[in-house]
Formats: structure tokens, C-alpha cells, sequence
């Protein structure tokens, strides 16, 4: 089993290593909230809404030395002061998080380890789970060959393929679309998802449905905003379906579609 904490600059804290032992955690609890109304039914009340508040967790850690303490210290104080979430994982699953607080209840200086508390705060509390598919432009046809001596040529008929959402409800997603292209569409599930925007090579659009925001990311790194070119006809955020999901595009470009599975707590696994 893995268990680490991971920083925004690819610092980790690994609490299955010999400087850090869990002794105790309420890392796997959790709970929905819920509104309701009086009604005039058996119950007298009746359900509208569940929803996720944002979340808190402690757990005490035995720290091997006073050089590992200050390691966590820094690792988790790098994100507060950069205002982005780090990650815990439990295998291949994390919370996005922050690490808040760090209390010495006490100090074992004659075993040789310190033990702390440190607390965790998430706004978005579920265990997130992320699966890559990747999709690649059609090579050389004989029936249509590109003008100019382009390295290679491309079908007119439309690329099929398929994505098996494994999870037991919607998914959130990640799509990336790599330029050269112009006006990049590609249907999942029967669902156009589409911006009106040209890419450049080396440039690609990165399109985040949980975040709800679309944003072109040029050679230099630079970041525009792309969100008024979605294709306003279909809701290029909508989750993928459960399930199988036939992926449709014209095949003259490439892109990625990572599905993000989503659960109240962790898979749970001897390994």
C-alpha cells in the first residue's frame, strides 16, 4: 500500500517510509449533508438535497526525527503560501487538500521520535481516481492524400473508438486537444464536445468539466482563456456517462481524455 502526501512542486511526504508512521486517522470517514422540508406525509419531512460540505481530518503521525518534522512543515507550508492544494494519496487515490495544522501533543525523546497531529482541509472532499485515454490522429491513406507534401495524409471518413467509464456514476473529465487544428470537436457518448477556436502546432486546449473552465496553453507555457469559444449549442462540461461511450472525431488531430472517478472514500484493498 502507498500513502503520501504530495505538494504542487513534486515534494512528497511518504508515511509508509521509516521517518513517518500513521498511528490513527478519521481519514476514511465522511458524510453528505442534506436539506429537507416539513410535509404532510407519514414522515412529516421529506428530502431535498444532498450535497458535500467541505471537510476536516486528523491524523497522528510518528516522525522519526526533528529534520523529517521540519521537511513536513515545509512540504505542506508550500502550498498554503502558494494558495493550491496539495494531494493525499492512498494508492492510486488522493484528496485534494491542505495541511492546516501540525499539534505536538507530545515527545517521545527517549524512543527517539516525535509524535504530531496534523489536520487536513478539503473543499473538495472526495477520493479521486484518474484514468488517461489517448487519441491519435489518423497517419498515411491512399484514398486522400494531403496537398503539399505534408508528412502525411489524412481519412475523410470519421474516427471511432470507445472509453469504459468503470465507475457506478458520472465522471468528471480532463480533455486535451493538441493543435495543429481548427475548430477541434469530438463526440463521447454521442455528446458534441467542441470549441470554435484555432490551435497552432505546439499549442493544445485544455478543457476541465469539474472547474468548468477552457483554456488554451501556448508553446511558451502562457495560459489564455478560452471559455466564450465552447461551442454554445452543447454543454462541453457535461460529465461522461457510466458505462461504454463511443468516441467520434474527424481524426486530424490528436487529444486526451482523462476520466476523473469521484467516491466518498477510498477503494478499499489489502495491497
Amino acid at each position: 500500500m502507498k500513502i503520501f502526501y504530495q505538494n504542487n512542486f513534486g515534494q512528497k511526504i511518504d508515511f509508509m517510509s521509516r521517518q513517518y508512521k500513521i498511528s490513527s486517522s478519521d481519514l476514511l470517514d465522511y458524510a453528505w449533508e442534506y436539506d429537507s422540508v416539513n410535509t404532510t406525509g407519514v414522515n412529516g419531512a421529506k428530502i431535498t438535497k444532498l450535497y458535500k460540505e467541505m471537510s476536516s481530518h486528523e491524523i497522528t503521525v510518528s516522525v522519526w526525527s526533528y529534520e523529517a518534522l521540519n521537511r513536513l512543515h515545509e512540504t505542506a507550508e508550500r502550498d498554503i503560501l502558494a494558495g493550491m492544494p496539495g494531494r493525499f494519496y492512498i494508492n492510486d487515490q488522493y484528496l485534494s487538500c491542505y495541511i492546516i495544522s501540525g499539534n505536538k501533543s507530545y515527545t517521545e525523546y527517549m524512543s527517539g521520535f516525535l509524535v504530531t497531529q496534523i489536520s487536513l482541509v478539503s473543499d473538495y472532499p472526495f477520493w479521486c481516481r484518474e484514468k488517461k485515454y489517448q487519441f491519435s490522429m489518423n497517419r498515411v491513406s491512399e484514398e486522400a492524400d494531403y496537398p503539399y507534401d505534408y508528412p502525411y495524409g489524412y481519412r475523410s471518413y470519421l474516427e471511432q473508438d470507445e472509453v469504459n467509464n468503470e465507475h457506478y456514476g458520472e465522471s468528471p473529465f480532463r480533455l486535451c486537444l493538441y493543435g495543429p487544428c481548427t475548430n477541434p470537436a469530438v463526440y463521447i457518448g454521442g455528446h458534441l464536445y467542441k470549441i470554435n477556436a484555432d490551435l497552432t502546432e505546439g499549442e493544445y486546449a485544455l478543457i476541465d468539466s469539474r472547474l468548468r473552465t477552457i483554456k488554451r496553453v501556448k508553446k511558451t507555457g502562457q495560459e489564455e482563456n478560452l471559455f466564450s469559444a465552447r461551442e454554445k449549442s452543447s454543454d462541453v462540461f457535461k460529465p461522461i456517462a457510466a458505462g461504454k461511450n463511443t468516441v467520434t472525431w474527424d481524426g486530424s488531430f490528436w487529444f486526451d481524455l482523462i476520466l476523473v472517478t469521484e467516491r466518498s472514500e477510498p477503494v478499499w484493498s489489502l495491497s
